[in-house]
């Protein structure tokens, strides 16, 4: 075997295990609309045909995939069983929903719910309870994959109410760590990190905030139960201090 022999031999090895340490990084998931065939690495960056999951809007909670037997999203509110309003509600009352029984002194002018229709829009709020707490999360009922939403966002619109004295709140999704509830309405949660929001950009009408799912520490995807939430403590102003619509996961922000 002469030296130019074992010299070339020597070269194409060591080109052929270069080549191999060097790993094509892209989308690895075949479901995914971005696939990469080429790819042996995933950067999180697949694509999936349903790139926004609605958690929650307009008095309808969403569903987490196409079955609403398993991926159905219910609210919890930790400290108070009270987290729906109507807001604008259309209250008017006619004559054919009215019963006023005029045999009674002062007469009866008692109205039921079934006498009464209520048009509005249905949203979330945060109520805090006589310490001062209030916590609500949304949560699927059985556990799904977040991770195509990895390098993706929370987005969410809110408002402070009337009366509201509420500066900051906390952010948090499905994490690794344990929080105990001691309330009944809520079995105790795995929780991301929290992101601290401040209200300051917030008024009486709804502005948007997003949150890169990056931000959240300790966060875990995989097994996910908890896909929003938020809590704190507020020892002053009305109950309710917070009011919130239209939340969602998005794989990517609008261009």
């Amino acid at each position: 075997m002469t030296l130019r022999y074992l010299i070339a031999l020597s070269t194409v090895f060591l080109f052929i295990v270069g080549c191999k340490d060097k790993t094509q990084q892209g989308c690895t998931d075949p479901a995914a609309t971005n696939y990469n065939v080429l790819a042996d690495e995933d950067d999180g960056s697949c694509l999936y045909s349903d790139s926004v999951i609605t958690l929650w809007n307009n008095g309808k909670a969403g569903v987490w995939g196409s079955n609403p037997a398993t991926g159905a999203i219910v609210v919890n509110s930790c400290h108070s069983q009270n987290y729906i309003i109507f807001y604008n509600p259309d209250t008017l009352i006619t004559p054919a929903d009215t019963l006023i029984d005029t045999t009674m002194t002062p007469p009866d002018t008692t109205i039921i719910p079934a006498d009464t229709t209520i048009n509005g829009t249905e949203y979330l709020m945060a109520v805090k309870d006589s310490t001062g707490a209030f916590k609500l999360s949304l949560n699927v009922i059985n556990n799904v994959d977040g991770r195509p939403f990895g390098n993706g966002y929370l987005q969410f619109d809110a408002l402070l109410p009337k009366n509201s004295e509420l500066q900051t709140f906390d952010v948090f999704i499905h994490g690794k760590n344990l929080i105990p509830n001691t309330n009944n309405y809520c079995s105790p949660l795995y929780e991301s990190g929290s992101i601290n929001v401040s209200t300051a950009p917030l008024d009486t009408i709804f502005r948007t905030i997003t949150i890169p799912l990056t931000d959240f520490d300790s966060r875990y995807l995989q097994n996910m139960n908890t896909v929003f939430g938020i809590k704190g403590t507020l020892n002053s102003g009305s109950d309710t201090v917070l009011i919130l619509n239209n939340i969602k996961w998005l794989q990517k922000l609008d261009d």
